[in-house]
């Protein structure tokens, strides 16, 4: 590992050290370098010389200024690349591949705003005479002020540090579990604030009206909620997803949404509709969704031939299916039984229904040198993970639920 780091120096003296930490990175994303089988004391030998420790001492404390050029860069160098390793780990556990988060909100910029927002919901035209009299003006499209609150945003981050301590120990994997665990806490949290609020089990549907008066209502019902019009029911209870048949009693429930002022069928079908089931269900659901040929023996005889009905794949929406142990899991730890939960099923246009509302996205950024950390605990390199924002319910006219008995 000494020899990488004479090369990253080798290659950072002729090239720079941003070319460097980019040469690094896709290095490791390529495969060319494996993260696991780096040392760091190795590469601060091979980067900084035998007296790393000294000059890297020396370059964190207040005799930098009257460090060499040469020495300067050199642990200048070590602790970008250093940096490099955890960020380029933070980002990979961060984005996780059993992560579906994005799938089921629409990102939405917070502007300028931390705290709880609202946002303007355009209903269809208001009612008015379809009929213009002879010598009278035409009418003037009319939308009612409806609006929705989005919740306030919340901030989440981690710190991975690697200590003086740990370079002389060669305690590479300590330090890139600390990395690991950093992405993946920032990426986990981030992923349950949006299931916790796809699943119903956290933030309500908050609605309000041009005359200011404000409802908040359960993202899923099984009977028309108060506090607008024209109330929604998008659940369903004794459920069983088992066949078309029960696809179509899901269905239903759209085609009975209503615009809230103007009482009028509102459209919901088209491009972007998803099947969210839990891991149980993968498979059932799969084999309901995907083309394929449906066969019905019947009407059975005593005798003579038995009929035979053959019909192709009878759903005319094309659902995306997806599954997740996390949102399994949220449901259990909420109290609901592991074999109730195991039988969860969300249908609709998720990214129609909630809303990611990001201040900032995930960010990783290393420590400058010379930080208070450095002088009070030897923080030889750190880097904070963190990300701003919160999940919201749009409209929950777009998604219906199907609860087991």
């Amino acid at each position: 590992m000494k020899s990488l780091g004479k090369k990253l120096k080798e290659f950072g003296q002729q090239n720079g050290i941003a070319k460097t930490k980019q040469f690094f990175s896709e290095s490791i994303s390529k495969g060319d370098i494996a993260v696991n089988r780096i040392s760091l004391r190795g590469l601060a030998e091979g980067i900084i010389g035998d007296d790393w420790a000294e000059q890297l001492n020396r370059f964190n404390g207040p005799e930098r200024t009257f460090m060499e050029a040469t020495e300067a860069v050199d642990a200048s160098n070590f602790a970008a690349i250093t940096g490099q390793i955890l960020i380029t780990t933070v980002h990979e556990k961060y984005k996780l591949a059993s992560f579906i988060g994005d799938q089921l909100v629409t990102s939405v910029p917070a502007g300028q705003n931390l705290a709880s927002e609202i946002i303007p919901w355009l209903s269809d035209i208001s009612p008015s005479p379809e009929v213009v009299q002879p010598g009278m003006p035409y009418p003037q499209t009319q939308f009612s002020g409806n609006y929705v609150r989005l919740p306030a945003i919340e901030k989440v981050g981690r710190i991975c540090a690697i200590t003086a301590e740990m370079i002389y120990s060669d305690k590479t994997s300590q330090a890139l579990a600390s990395a690991e665990s950093v992405g993946t806490y920032c990426g986990l949290v981030r992923e349950e604030r949006i299931l916790n609020t796809v699943l119903g089990l956290t933030g309500n549907y908050v609605y309000g009206t041009a005359a200011g008066a404000e409802a908040t209502l359960n993202t899923y019902s099984a009977t028309a909620q108060s506090g607008m019009t024209y109330g929604f029911i998008n659940k369903v209870t004794s459920y069983s997803l088992s066949n078309f048949a029960s696809i179509n009693t899901l269905e239903q429930l759209f085609y009975q949404m209503k615009d809230p002022n103007t009482g009028k069928p509102i459209d919901i079908f088209g491009p972007g509709m998803q099947m969210l089931v839990m891991p149980f269900q993968k498979y059932t659901a799969s084999r309901i969704l995907n083309p394929q040929t449906v066969t019905k023996n019947g009407p059975y005889a005593t005798s003579g031939d038995v009929e035979q009905l053959e019909s192709p794949n009878p759903l005319d929406q094309n659902y995306g299916l997806l599954t997740s142990a996390h949102a399994r899991n949220l449901l259990v730890t909420s109290g609901i039984s592991a074999s109730t939960a195991d039988k969860y099923v969300y249908l609709g246009n998720f990214k129609k229904a909630f809303v990611w509302r990001e201040a900032k996205p995930m960010e990783v950024v290393q420590a400058p040198a010379n930080n208070w950390a450095e002088f009070n605990q030897d923080i030889a390199v750190a880097i904070k993970a963190s990300w701003w924002g919160s999940a919201g319910v749009m409209d929950p006219r777009y998604v219906v639920q199907g609860l087991p008995a």
